[in-house]
């Protein structure tokens, strides 16, 4: 039951969302399609969290609501849905932050006036001061065992390696293709093994967007002139970045390795109880 709610309520958020951005019902009905049978919305189907990514275009709409318009309710539905990513997955909630700062140095370009205005401002107060509320029982025992717990986590490199998004598998069918699965499948076994073992994890890194997608945004790019259309491709362009995790894979290989990040020494700041052998 949980399963089927999430895969209908994902629909009919992007559904909605779609409708709303371009107020065309079909396109609608062609966005919440692609978001609810997304290649990872599926493969993830065992992994509860993961799955329920149904808050996020209901998020994402309420928040433009919140600009575009002076009701209310749509302050307290965006702090609602934001909230619920968060006791969802904490990286969907962290994803809807990077969102709310990518829109607001968007509209400060093209919408300033509009954006400090007393009435929005007093709106976006209103949905941080909500957000926070509902988030803070959370947010303290999280704190709480970050600081205090003596567990320590101990995630070999290799699997932040093999299970990082590969930038071909964006493009390439998923293992569970009816028809390309079998094809595709030595694919997916290369990008996976790391220095000769393969570690499998076929599900980590399904991130193919689908045909029907890839052609939209072909049709799309022609239109980047359009202020709305060039958000949104800003916003598609920082995600995909943030998709490709420490190091940059391209058909298995590391191409760009992150060492002169420094990332160990700011993993340790965060957590003083990473175990070494998680850095190796």
């Amino acid at each position: 039951l949980f399963f089927i709610l999430s895969l209908v309520l994902s629909g009919l958020g992007a559904f909605w969302l779609s409708r709303y951005l371009t107020k065309n019902a079909w396109a609608g009905f062609v966005g919440g399609a692609i978001f609810a049978f997304a290649p990872f919305h599926f493969a993830h189907i065992g992994h509860m969290t993961v799955f329920s990514v149904q808050w996020i275009p209901l998020f994402i709409l309420f928040f433009i609501n919140m600009f575009e318009e002076k009701l209310w309710r749509n302050a307290v539905f965006a702090a609602i849905f934001w909230a619920a990513n968060c006791y969802t997955d904490l990286n969907y909630a962290v994803f809807m932050g990077v969102f709310v700062v990518i829109f607001l140095l968007f509209q400060l370009k093209y919408a300033k006036q509009q954006l400090f205005s007393k009435e929005y401002l007093k709106r976006f107060l209103l949905m941080v001061i909500a957000f926070f509320v509902l988030v803070g029982p959370y947010a303290l025992a999280i704190i709480k065992a970050t600081l205090f717990s003596e567990i320590k986590i101990n995630v070999p490199v290799q699997h932040s390696v093999s299970q990082s998004a590969d930038i071909l598998s964006f493009f390439v069918p998923s293992f569970m293709h009816p028809i390309f699965g079998s094809l595709v499948k030595p694919f997916y076994e290369h990008i996976t093994t790391y220095n000769g073992t393969w570690l499998g994890g076929y599900i980590e890194v399904t991130t193919f967007i689908g045909f029907t997608t890839i052609i939209l945004v072909i049709f799309a790019l022609r239109h980047f002139g359009t202020a709305r259309l060039r958000l949104w491709i800003i916003m598609a362009t920082v995600f995909f970045i943030l998709t490709l995790g420490p190091v940059l894979m391209v058909h298995g290989l590391v191409q760009i390795p992150a060492e002169w990040l420094h990332l160990d020494k700011f993993a340790q700041r965060i957590e003083p109880n990473l175990d070494p052998l998680a850095l190796e």
